[in-house]
């Protein structure tokens, strides 16, 4: 919950089952990421190599800073349901350290995200140049 520091480590701690789910589902998803930017390569590398390669370090480095940014979200995970951290800190510093986690989370994940949009960008290019894809107006081409 956006400015609600002590609502969402509650909310973590609540359904910590949940936010885990959600965790591993990222890393499924960036590895389903990984087959398909390696497939698109392979489709692609015909039409230009040069590009479609660009194309994919321009995916496979998102999806690095990605995984990296995901283990932040685990640290707050931690946060939020060890014990030995609610003993350790005041409930002050514990959120602090919560909000400075998220939030650098979200700063780095927006950043990742204008790496990732150069990826469909010259995928749409190679499609459009490769003659893969039907280019008339029709519904049905053949």
């Amino acid at each position: 919950m956006p400015g609600a520091i002590a609502q969402t480590l509650q909310n973590i701690a609540a359904n910590h089952a949940l936010f885990l789910a959600g965790f591993f589902g990222y890393l499924i998803n960036f590895a389903c990421g990984g087959v398909i930017t390696w497939g698109l390569y392979i489709l692609f590398m015909p039409v230009n190599r040069v590009v479609s390669l660009l194309a994919a370090w321009f995916r496979l480095v998102y999806t690095a800073i990605a995984v990296v940014e995901l283990v932040k979200l685990l640290a707050v995970f931690r946060l939020a349901t060890s014990p030995d951290y609610l003993a350790l800190f005041r409930t002050q510093q514990l959120q602090a350290q919560a909000r400075l986690l998220l939030d650098s989370f979200r700063w780095e994940w927006s950043m990742s995200l204008m790496l990732f949009e150069v990826h469909p960008v010259l995928a749409g290019w190679l499609s459009f140049r490769s003659g893969y894809v039907c280019r008339s107006s029709s519904a049905f081409c053949l």
